[in-house]
């Protein structure tokens, strides 16, 4: 990957969001996060490390609001996100268009006949003028490099191209936070490197950035901050990445690296 400049990120005021105390098991019997609180501050690039299966994916889904904890409360910017809050006709549209998500596989969020048509959806359904939604559009193809497939079917295009389509999608609507999950899976290197440049970028226009990973350069080069998921489904470390990434016993109890130092992969 490229390297990207990356700022040092000092927590200022009350936490855009906030997890306290989170217990989430699937079908009620296989646990995802026991116990984990944290909290993410206005302008942060937090990445959230672990290894498959740790936990890191059904945290930003809570974190979205997309299902709700057994335990323990999330909140997203002063307010506790909850099914009613969500379906307020103030606050749920107005969390959305705030907070974006790209899920890991990109075929989860891809359904518009077109690439063209899948960035102008979320600015359509927002409400937005026809220029303000062309804009945003024509913006999006350029900065992702999608020109060329704005007629194309999503379904029909490789697994990097869906990504890039997807994130364009997402930042369409103009989200201040972003939700990452595996943003640098299945992608060449030449594309890591453009999305690793992108990031850096829209974290130093002030977007609030949380990212989950396991990949250690990825969190070398752009995270302010990182969250350690350990296997138990807790938070095993909270700290700047320098630290994390130099402590090889943490590493290796949270399989982030082998018995010889080897990295996990995808």
């Amino acid at each position: 990957m490229a390297e990207p400049t990356k700022q040092g990120e000092p927590k200022q005021g009350e936490p855009i969001l906030q997890v306290e105390n989170v217990w989430y098991r699937y079908l009620g019997r296989f646990p995802a996060l026991a116990g984990v609180s944290l909290a993410v501050y206005p302008g942060e690039f937090l990445a959230v490390l672990g290894a498959n299966g740790s936990g890191k994916s059904t945290l930003l889904r809570l974190l979205a609001g997309l299902i709700h904890p057994e335990r323990g409360r999330v909140r997203a910017f002063g307010v506790e996100l909850r099914p009613e809050t969500l379906e307020d006709a103030a606050f749920g549209p107005a969390f959305r268009a705030r907070v974006g998500v790209l899920f890991q596989n990109p075929d989860s969020q891809l359904f518009n006949a077109t690439v063209e048509e899948e960035i102008a959806f979320a600015p359509l359904q927002m409400g937005l003028d026809d220029g303000e939604v062309a804009r945003r559009v024509e913006a999006m193809l350029a900065l992702l490099d999608l020109g060329h497939l704005r007629d194309r079917p999503p379904f029909q295009l490789s697994g990097g191209e869906k990504k890039r389509v997807a994130l364009a999608a997402v930042l369409a609507q103009g989200p201040e936070v972003l939700l990452l999950d595996e943003p640098m899976a299945g992608l060449d290197p030449r594309s890591q490197d453009h999305l690793a440049d992108l990031l850096a970028e829209l974290h130093r226009h002030g977007r609030t950035i949380v990212m989950a990973t396991h990949d250690l350069e990825a969190v070398r080069l752009l995270a302010g901050r990182v969250v350690v998921l350990g296997e138990d489904h807790r938070v095993a470390a909270d700290g700047p990445p320098e630290a994390i990434l130099q402590d090889t016993a943490l590493l290796r109890a949270a399989n982030l690296i082998s018995a010889r130092g080897r990295r996990s992969r995808d």
